[in-house]
Order: structure tokens, then C-alpha cells, then sequence
């Protein structure tokens, strides 16, 4: 009688377990728990996207878009650092350049008087030109 008693309670344990314990819907999973597995979240990404509007209104959805959003910025704050470097570098390149240019420039335009060419220096004016400045040359 005993033996048959607990094999009842048993069996109905078993067929509430599968009744009740089956049946009910798991809940959402938490934007951390997506950010966590990229796999999962892909899949609720594809599912998402497979249920048209009615994706707008359901809990797991809107938290696999959150954790994308999150992903994102994650990324960014990452890429962050190494494209001010970029920045940075490719500054320092440009003003070694315009330099380069400046002093080539400068050096194009500077005189060297020891290279010039000799010039006869002009006739000295005669006494009666600089009384009479107006007056015709003969």
C-alpha cells in the first residue's frame, strides 16, 4: 500500500511537471545576458526581425536592440583612442610637410647677392643737369 501510494504521488508529481512546468513561457532575456552572447543575440535579432511589427511591443526584442546600441558604443569608445593616434599622426605628418614646403619656398625666394650678376653703375650726372633738371640733353 505504501509502495503503491508513493508511486502515485510519483506519477502525479511527474504529470505536474510536465503539465505546469513546460507550459509556462520563460522570461525575457536581460540586455546584459545579450550582450553577453552574441550567438543568442543574433537569433533574437533574426526573430525580431521575422515578426514585423509586433516586435515593436515585446520585451526581448526591445532588449536586443538596447544591447546592440550598448555593443556599439562599447565599440566606439574602443576605436576611440586608436583614431585620435590617426588624427594625431597624420597632423604632425601635414606640419612636417607645409614646413618642408615653407623652407622651400623661402629658399626660392631668398637673394644671394654674391650670385647676382654685375650691373655698371649709371653715368654721374654733369653740373648743368642737376642745376636744371628741365632742361634738354644735347
Amino acid at each position: 500500500m505504501i509502495r503503491s501510494s508513493i508511486l502515485c504521488l510519483v506519477g502525479l508529481a511527474c504529470l505536474y511537471a510536465l503539465l505546469f512546468g513546460c507550459s509556462r513561457e520563460l522570461p525575457p532575456r536581460s540586455t546584459i545576458d545579450l550582450m553577453q552572447d552574441r550567438e543568442v543575440l543574433d537569433a533574437v535579432l533574426l526573430r525580431c526581425n521575422s515578426l514585423g511589427n509586433a516586435a515593436k511591443h515585446d520585451k526581448e526584442c526591445l532588449n536586443a536592440r538596447e544591447a546592440v546600441e550598448r555593443l556599439a558604443d562599447e565599440e566606439q569608445k574602443k576605436a576611440a583612442p586608436v583614431a585620435q593616434e590617426e588624427f594625431e599622426r597624420a597632423r604632425e605628418e601635414r606640419r612636417a610637410r607645409d614646413e618642408r614646403e615653407r623652407r622651400n619656398r623661402e629658399a626660392a625666394q631668398r637673394v644671394d647677392p654674391y650670385s647676382m650678376p654685375l650691373v655698371k653703375d649709371p653715368e654721374p650726372a654733369t653740373q648743368a643737369d642737376a642745376q636744371d633738371p628741365n632742361a634738354p640733353k644735347p
